[in-house]
């Protein structure tokens, strides 16, 4: 059961990394063009 649990937490993190990989490299080009104006 534990076993169970670290696998579906370690998955859930490389899903959020995978998520919010192209969104972070959205969101910093948009704070670079920002702060170049």
């Amino acid at each position: 059961m534990v076993g169970f649990i670290v696998t579906l937490a370690m998955f859930g993190m490389l899903l959020m990394m995978a998520v919010s990989a192209p969104l972070a490299g959205t969101s910093s080009r948009a704070l670079v063009r920002v702060r170049r104006r």
